[in-house]
């Protein structure tokens, strides 16, 4: 059975006590991560299971990116709370221009309410106009019997008067 290297992982022969490549003791216990207790290699400076830094320089990279990181969460913070400020700034026009909007519709519905009640009035007075005039209409188209009549009656009751001064009757 083939040994590899602790170090390179190099296949060394199965009797080899030390790696053909990097001469690293083949039998020698590798170190356990302090965080997830997984072995490693000398050369490893992250764990390759849960990516703790296990040297100084690994360490130092780590703070580095996490001091990166913490830098562009706060960069983003920043523009997302300038965005969320512009946004509002729009939301505010927005509701002024709508109170406007709404202010102008119920000015205009007054007005359109009020010239409701004068064509209502004015449809009223000219209703009654029509009546009136239907009626001298009615008066004016009298058949020319009925006047006939009349004039007959009044003939009759002014020769009756006539008469009556005169005193025939």
């Amino acid at each position: 059975m083939a040994k590899y290297c602790p170090q390179c992982n190099n296949e060394n022969p199965s009797g080899a006590d030390f790696c053909m490549v990097c001469g690293v003791l083949l039998n020698k216990e590798l170190p356990q991560c302090p965080k997830c207790k997984e072995k490693y290699t000398k050369a490893a400076d992250f764990c390759l299971h849960c990516g703790t830094a296990l040297t100084d320089n690994a360490i130092e990279i780590q703070k580095n990116e996490e001091h990166r990181q913490i830098q562009k969460l706060k960069n983003d913070i920043k523009t997302f709370n300038r965005k969320l400020t512009e946004e509002q700034e729009i939301k505010n026009e927005i509701e002024i221009r709508l109170q406007k909007g709404i202010k102008a519709l119920q000015n205009k519905n007054i007005e359109l309410c009020a010239e409701k009640k004068e064509i209502e009035k004015k449809n009223g007075q000219l209703e009654k106009k029509l009546a009136t005039i239907k009626e001298t209409k009615q008066l004016q188209t009298m058949p020319k019997w009925f006047y006939i009549v009349a004039l007959l009656f009044i003939s009759i009751s002014i020769a009756v008067l006539i008469m009556i001064i005169v005193g025939t009757l």
